[in-house]
């Protein structure tokens, strides 16, 4: 009909022409790249999964209702997907891969501006050692729908980079649970420590709330549920060991926090931070 993936140029390296709307699954090996050039469309339709461990280029476009799951990269020029990227073990609503949000190394990157929508993706280890990073001066608003994240060593569950702000939205009904990593063991000078479960250094802030928009009453039957533990030396929500903590604002929602030093506030020997508490349910 005029459409489809043709070889390309070099090895290994396939193009798209005409306007294709994938007929079925398709799956990007690892090494393979697909470019898709100026004026040409890929569309993932509604039921149909495009899976890529290569590379995706070029500067046409790539839309769809469909389901990318993308273990690779993807630069070119529009990606305007419309519903479920996976990315690792995550689920993403909202935003467009490789401009509001990144994934590579099992680190989701969260970019300035972004609105996205978390959850777990289907067949997902739970709890995942996947995490998510807020970029450094970013911006952004994330609604965690059921994550549970397992920081690897010495690392946060959520990291918020310097100058940077997040709001983190709990949908009703919802529980999440997140858990910085361990100290290193293989340290033996004992300077080591673990991390936070939300790292909120000094400078980065931090905006808990449940997603009810009128005022009201939190409870713990319905409102969005979030437990936070923090290692050794290191607060739950925070600062790491040596380090003081930002701005943490809850307004809303269920929260559990357990730290090593705080359960809000800074790490070990780290000042305590701007800690304000409006409303919820908060145990720290």
């Amino acid at each position: 009909d005029g459409a489809g993936i043709k070889p390309g140029t070099g090895s290994n390296t396939y193009e798209g022409y005409g306007s294709l709307a994938l007929p079925a699954d398709l799956t990007i090996p690892a090494g393979v790249t697909v470019n898709i050039p100026s004026g040409i469309t890929l569309t993932v339709p509604s039921g149909t999964t495009l899976t890529n461990y290569g590379s995706i280029t070029g500067e046409g476009k790539i839309t769809g209702d469909g389901t990318f799951t993308n273990h690779g990269a993807v630069d070119v020029t529009t990606n305007d997907f419309n519903n479920n990227t996976v990315a690792g073990a995550f689920n993403i609503t909202g935003g467009t891969n490789g401009t509001d949000y990144t994934y590579t190394d099992n680190v989701l990157t969260v970019n300035n501006g972004a609105n996205l929508t978390i959850s777990m993706s289907d067949g997902a280890t739970a709890p995942t050692s996947d995490r998510i990073v807020i970029a450094e001066s970013a911006t952004a608003t994330i609604t965690l729908d059921g994550v549970e994240i397992k920081a690897p060593q010495q690392t946060s569950a959520i990291d918020l980079s310097s100058g940077s702000k997040l709001t983190l939205i709990l949908p009703t009904n919802s529980t999440s649970s997140l858990e910085g990593g361990t100290w290193d063991s293989s340290d033996l000078s004992g300077n080591s420590s673990g991390c936070a479960g939300i790292h909120v250094p000094v400078g980065a802030e931090l905006n808990i709330q449940c997603s009810e928009t009128d005022t009201h009453k939190c409870l713990e039957a319905s409102c969005g549920k979030l437990s936070v533990k923090g290692e050794v030396k290191s607060a739950g929500i925070g600062g790491n060991g040596n380090e003081g903590c930002g701005t943490v604002v809850i307004d809303s929602g269920v929260v559990t926090v357990i730290g090593s030093t705080a359960g809000i506030g800074g790490g070990d020997h780290g000042s305590g931070g701007n800690v304000t508490i409006n409303g919820g349910i908060v145990t720290a």
